[in-house]
């Protein structure tokens, strides 16, 4: 592993998950791509050390569907 692999490998990351992306699928009539889409959000998040939803809901739906290590940041992001 190099050098650079190995300090982004220690770093903590943490990914916010807020938009229903299998809704757009849906609506653009692309739902055929729901189970290609929900593999690559898995693997992506799954390889963060948290993944943050807006709700309760959301958060259900994505452990439900297989994500790992999801919290809730009700409060979103303060401008």
């Amino acid at each position: 592993m190099s050098a650079t692999a190995t300090i982004f490998a220690s770093l903590w990351i943490s990914s916010p998950l807020s938009t229903d992306f299998s809704y757009y699928l849906d609506y653009y009539n692309l739902k055929f791509l729901d189970g290609w889409l929900w593999s690559y959000l898995i693997w992506f998040h799954n390889q963060c050390y948290t993944t943050l939803c807006p709700s309760e809901t959301t958060r259900n739906t994505v452990v439900q569907k297989g994500i790992k290590n999801v919290g809730i940041w009700s409060r979103g992001i303060r401008l």
